[in-house]
């Protein structure tokens, strides 16, 4: 049903898998509309009580593929709009979910990844996973995350993470307030 993502349902738990560990779960077009589909289609299952945003591969989502930034350069101004608004669509409804979110965080999570864990309701990572709000080394400000990363980390560790794109590890998440619970490894995530 879905290329980019997967859904199922065990036992209560909604589970909604990133799945192009061939592009580290990178964002694309494609993927916005699948992770927004199978959020509302989670949060619709009378089944589900609670969602889990996972992935696949060595990372949990490597911000925006590069890809789909070449594509913007030729698109226009209105359809860059709409792809904005489609990610913050997404981001949207991930944080109003009326059913819990966790993020369940392996390797790591870059740019608009690092949004997704913060508009979830709790977040779990793996002692080496690693953060970062990359855009700036383009030339692009986070914007869209901008709101849940505040919300998560307080404005004054978003801002300095949005300004120097600096790379920090899940200890620091933890102690930022990012991620609630650190675990040794994948393993003990489940």
């Amino acid at each position: 049903m879905y290329q980019s993502i997967i859904t199922e349902v065990d036992d209560g738990i909604g589970i909604l898998t990133l799945n192009r560990p061939d592009r580290h779960n990178a964002v694309d077009k494609t993927l916005v509309a699948e992770m927004t589909a199978g959020l509302l289609e989670l949060e619709a299952d009378p089944r589900v009580r609670v969602v889990i945003l996972s992935s696949t591969g060595k990372s949990f989502c490597g911000g925006v593929d590069p890809a789909w930034l070449r594509q913007a350069i030729n698109e226009s101004s209105a359809e860059c709009l709409e792809s904005n608004r489609q990610l913050a669509r997404l981001l949207q409804t991930l944080s109003e979910l009326s059913k819990p979110t966790i993020a369940r965080v392996q390797g790591s999570a870059y740019g608009v990844g690092t949004g997704l864990i913060a508009a979830c309701d709790i977040a779990l990572a793996t002692y080496d996973a690693s953060f970062a709000l990359n855009e700036t080394k383009l030339g692009i400000l986070p914007a869209i995350a901008a709101p849940y990363l505040i919300a998560a980390i307080g404005e004054r560790h978003c801002r300095y993470f949005m300004l120097t794109a600096e790379r920090f590890s899940g200890t620091e998440a933890y102690r930022i307030g990012l991620v609630h619970e650190m675990v040794p490894g994948e393993e003990q995530l489940d």
